[in-house]
């Protein structure tokens, strides 16, 4: 007969996650790159009012606009640059920010004035439901 192994289970538990962000989230660009695009979504109305296209392009265009700033340092230290490369990124730039928009895009505030009076609207239109089906069973009867 075979006995069951005994396992420890609190040595067999693995370490917690470091709560440290990873490597590529720690850098200056990285954080440039999580800044300029929470900057474009508030601009646009916030994040939860955009598509997931118009994300798409927010990081696109976050995505350019570092390789843009990357290249222009390069360019301010002397180093050579590809002028065309450096061209299509501000052109495509542009394209990106003309498709989203160079508008502010105001977010919906609802003040607490409209918001109570939707909720008497709703409780009015709920009482007057209830009434019409209480008349119609009524009626059935």
């Amino acid at each position: 007969m075979v006995m069951p192994t005994v396992v420890n289970l609190k040595t067999r538990r693995r370490k917690r996650a470091s709560r440290a962000l990873p490597l590529e989230q720690a850098t200056d660009t990285a954080r440039f790159f999580g800044r300029m695009a929470r900057a474009i979504e508030n601009d646009l109305g916030g994040r939860r009012g955009l598509t997931r296209i118009e994300t798409e392009l927010v990081h696109a265009f976050c995505g350019a606009a570092v390789n843009y700033l990357n290249r222009q340092i390069i360019l301010d230290e002397g180093s050579e640059v590809d002028l065309a490369s450096f061209a299509t990124l501000a052109s495509t730039m542009l394209r990106i920010g003309a498709r989203l928009g160079l508008q502010r895009r105001p977010k919906d505030v609802t003040t607490l004035a409209d918001y109570l009076a939707s909720l008497k609207e709703t409780d009015v239109k709920a009482e007057v439901a209830h009434d019409d089906a209480a008349e119609a069973v009524e009626g059935q009867q």
